[in-house]
């Protein structure tokens, strides 16, 4: 038996991907700026300040990582990790002609987090 649906269902669609919310192409350039660059920014942002003080803090539930030296060192090579993984899966994953070079540097930036 084949179920089919009909023209009355509603779709199941994300918030994002609603048509009226803005065009395709709209909804494209923002989660590139907002996800590749501002948000990837304030992870190298802190990476870079964690790198320069050698002072890295952690959030955790109930306790907090706050560590110092080689340590931070590693956090912070971890934070621009996650930074450059942000901006290359929002923004060059995204854009027309990098979307090529987007699953190397992708696999590139996960190896680097995780060899800290």
């Amino acid at each position: 038996m084949i179920l089919r649906r009909h023209s009355t269902d509603k779709e199941h669609r994300p918030f994002l991907n609603h048509p009226n919310l803005a065009p395709r192409a709209v909804r494209r350039l923002v989660e590139m700026w907002l996800g590749g660059v501002v948000l990837a920014l304030v992870a190298v942002g802190y990476g870079l300040y964690c790198l320069i003080t050698g002072h890295a803090f952690f959030p955790g539930e109930g306790q907090d990582l706050d560590v110092y030296g080689s340590a931070a060192v590693a956090l912070a090579i971890a934070y621009l990790a996650v930074g450059v993984f942000m901006h290359v899966h929002w923004f060059w994953g995204l854009h027309p002609r990098l979307a090529v070079f987007a699953p190397v540097l992708r696999i590139i930036a996960v190896v680097v987090f995780l060899a800290k």
